[in-house]
């Protein structure tokens, strides 16, 4: 990427009046169209993940079942998807449909480990909350960050586990169909590719806060793996026979974030050096339709509308996780 117009920049970078101005709207917008719960599931045989897609939904839950000879998962379960207002109103309406319709697919929202049931539902760590009338709201945005927590348990005599996963990211999108709302599978070959670089996942991250996390481990190519003899089991009270498999993702608010904040001319590396060879090699990930240039304003711009297609193009959007042999 060139190296023109790199300015010191704090973490929620400032464009110039065109881009900033163009940037507002386009959040307007897509306050309403990218406000995402999240959903993970994962089985062996079959697999599926949700993001659900709502702006009165909330952003916390991950779905996460796999079934192996070699060992079994366990998650702890939050409570976030449960919650009240003082008025007795559900905090996140609409919740309850969309688990009903997860749960009949067969995934469980009780179960804490695969040792009982091979598809099994718990909460995503959202870190970032959206404060309305003094209650935060969890959801998955632009600028969201958090993590991904599983605990990998070895079956009964079996030593060390070298475990492959393989994550894609897809989608679902609630349509009329002879006046029947259904759903179907997200067919933008362009939306499709835009999940794969505004939602990033990585294996490392330090700092004390949002402001200052810096990522390590970049995850390009969709596979994670993992060996447990080269970890130590965790010391968590109740999972000191497992192994923590901790990922963090991040939802860049801005391409501008990237530009400044990866590579040897960062002035902040918050971003692994890895980040701008895959954006290079990986440009339809990034930026809806104008690619071949270096003008930043321009794919400022081209981001930006990368969420936009995103909202527009996914009422669903799926993440699944599915083991390799």
């Amino acid at each position: 990427m060139s190296t023109e117009g790199k300015s010191m920049n704090s973490f929620n970078a400032k464009q110039d009046k065109k881009s900033v101005t163009g940037r507002a709207v386009i959040l307007a917008l897509l306050f309403l169209a990218l406000i995402f719960a999240v959903l993970y599931v994962v089985t062996l045989n079959s697999s599926l993940g949700w993001f659900a897609q709502n702006r009165r939904v909330g952003g916390r839950n991950m779905q996460v079942g796999v079934e192996s000879d070699t060992y079994d998962l366990l998650v702890e379960r939050g409570t976030e998807y449960d919650t009240v207002l003082l008025g007795g109103d559900d905090k996140y309406p609409g919740i309850d449909t969309f688990k009903a319709a997860v749960a009949a697919l067969g995934y469980s929202f009780t179960a804490t480990s695969t040792e009982t049931s091979s598809e099994i539902s718990f909460e995503l760590v959202n870190e970032v909350a959206t404060r309305s009338d003094g209650v935060d709201y969890y959801y998955l945005n632009p600028g969201a960050c958090g993590t991904l927590t599983i605990y990998l348990k070895p079956k009964s005599g079996v030593s060390d586990v070298v475990a492959h996963l393989d994550i894609s990211i897809g989608g679902y999108v609630n349509e009329y169909e002879n006046d029947v709302l259904v759903l179907n599978e997200m067919t933008s070959a362009t939306a499709l590719d835009l999940l794969k670089g505004h939602i990033l996942f990585f294996t490392e991250r330090t700092g004390a806060s949002q402001e200052y996390y810096k990522y390590n481990g970049l995850i390009t190519d969709g596979l994670l793996t993992y060996d447990t003899s080269q970890h130590a089991k965790s010391t968590k009270p109740g999972k000191t026979d497992c192994y923590e498999i901790t990922l963090y993702w991040e939802w860049p608010v801005l391409y501008q974030n990237i530009y400044d904040m990866t590579g040897a001319a960062a002035f902040d590396d918050r971003y692994p050096p890895e980040l701008t060879d895959y954006v290079d090699d990986n440009r339809e990930y990034f930026f809806a339709s104008i690619r071949n240039t270096n003008d930043l304003d321009v794919l400022n711009d081209e981001y930006n509308d990368g969420d936009q297609a995103i909202g527009e193009n996914a009422d669903f959007i799926t993440v699944t996780i599915t083991p390799i042999q």
